[in-house]
């Protein structure tokens, strides 16, 4: 949802990005299927900044892309990998105060944050056992007021919090 109250829907199916009033009257879409720029492959994410730029996790095309408020390609950032700055079907973004994003990898069970810019800066997490670990992000919230990243790990079956200051995560189950 941006400023104005629009509601930005991520149609996986049709890989694309629908936009709604605030009422849910159809207002615009952008997107088609495919792997160049500004196409998508059933996107999951969405989070509108600041700028009102629209930040979209391009799940099947394992990377990140940006379009302005009108749904024109902007940038992207990722590739399909396990190293840094590459995604594996990543599921969800958040913006946080200061534009930086962090992302869901979902298939690499972490998530990652970068700058607006696409650079990474850091990364949380991994797949294991463990209370700290993940297994399958479906979702994360950035919270400016906590200054926390809420991650919601289907796998797990449960709702983790990262405490961005103290670089700890917290499990809430």
């Amino acid at each position: 949802i941006d400023y104005s109250g629009n509601i930005y829907v991520a149609d996986t199916g049709n890989s694309r990005v629908v936009i709604l009033d605030k009422v849910g009257k159809y207002v615009n879409m952008f997107g088609e299927g495919g792997s160049k720029d500004g196409q998508l492959s059933g996107p999951s994410g969405i989070w509108v900044n600041d700028d009102g730029n629209i930040i979209v996790a391009d799940t099947g095309n394992h990377r990140v892309e940006v379009f302005s408020s009108q749904g024109i390609f902007i940038s992207k950032f990722g590739v399909e990998g396990k190293g840094v700055g590459q995604f594996s079907r990543p599921t969800s973004v958040s913006v946080d105060s200061k534009k930086q994003i962090y992302v869901a990898d979902s298939g690499n069970c972490r998530i990652l944050s970068f700058s607006e810019d696409g650079i990474q800066v850091n990364d949380y997490g991994k797949r294991g056992k463990l209370d700290r670990d993940f297994d399958t992000i479906r979702d994360i919230f950035f919270d400016a007021r906590r200054n926390r990243i809420y991650v919601s790990d289907l796998g797990f079956h449960s709702f983790k919090v990262i405490e961005l200051n103290a670089q700890e995560l917290l499990s809430f189950f």
